[in-house]
């Protein structure tokens, strides 16, 4: 095997999640939600409103990884979605190898008013048993 090259077995590329939602509501400025401890490499994540941003609105998402570094943290945008049950985008690809305590933060682009609320869900995919390698989606399909 060359140097840098990993070979992972195939049964230890299972593409695993965790779910986590959030809550936006009046008066709300900011809402945080925290993962338990991804066993895996990071290799994507999703998202999904539920409720209606108002428009001209939108909801931004940042992904702080602990065990990386807190104070650079992984910017994303909350997508939109196209049907309740659907995931736009399904998997967006965020590779990180080893993660630490995840906690994704959502700040909207302005106070929640009332009868605005809105909920945020967001999906961390990671490869399950792989640790500290930077893997893809497309080595857990």
């Amino acid at each position: 095997m060359r140097a840098g090259v990993f070979f992972i077995p195939q049964t230890m590329k299972r593409l695993r999640a965790f779910q986590q939602t959030a809550t936006l509501a009046e008066t709300d400025t900011s809402a945080e939600v925290t993962f338990p401890t991804i066993p895996g490499s990071i290799v994507g994540y999703s998202t999904l409103v539920t409720g209606t941003i108002p428009p001209g609105e939108s909801c931004k998402a940042v992904l702080k990884d602990g065990g990386q570094n807190i104070s650079d943290p992984i910017d994303i945008r909350v997508s939109e979605v196209t049907t309740k049950n659907s995931f736009q985008g399904a998997i967006i690809p965020l590779q990180v190898p080893a993660p630490g305590q995840i906690t994704a933060v959502f700040t909207p682009s302005a106070i929640i008013g009332s009868s605005e609320d809105y909920k945020v869900e967001v999906i961390i995919w990671y490869a399950d048993g792989v640790r500290n390698q930077v893997v893809s989606i497309k080595d857990c399909l």
